[in-house]
């Protein structure tokens, strides 16, 4: 686990949340009512391939289920990035990486929180990255 690992932390959530917006609209969509487009002429039939509205339903199905795997594998990342702050022996550390990945507070703050100077934070953290580099995860 690297810095950069954790640094997708808060890419993940936001991503996740668009990418569940995106689901919604698309339910939206399919579910809201739509005026039929009456023109007075006789519809055709409809074609082996589907009418125009199955083939919209299910590319919109589609999408969906593509968003939905999107948003599996990022889930299984974030909890892959939490199982290795997890695995970390020293509390300290734990809230440290906690605090500045997950919550996405900067150093003065994450300091603040856990009752150290920010110099002392950025040791912690240097070797919580160090032990995270030597465990794999």
């Amino acid at each position: 686990m690297t810095k950069q690992d954790l640094r997708q932390y808060g890419h993940i959530e936001k991503e996740i949340r668009q990418l569940e917006g995106m689901i919604r609209e698309l339910n939206s969509r399919a579910y809201s009512p739509r005026i039929p487009h009456l023109t007075g002429m006789p519809g055709a039939a409809s074609t082996a391939s589907g009418s125009a509205q199955e083939r919209i339903v299910t590319e919109m199905i589609e999408i969906r289920e593509r968003y939905q795997q999107r948003i599996l594998e990022l889930m299984e990342t974030r909890k892959r990035i939490e199982r290795a702050i997890d695995g970390l022996q020293d509390p300290d550390q734990r809230m440290i990486l906690r605090y500045h990945y997950i919550s996405g507070y900067g150093w003065t703050k994450t300091a603040q929180l856990v009752h150290y100077s920010r110099k002392t934070v950025e040791r912690k953290h240097g070797r919580a990255l160090l032990a995270l580099k030597d465990d794999a995860y």
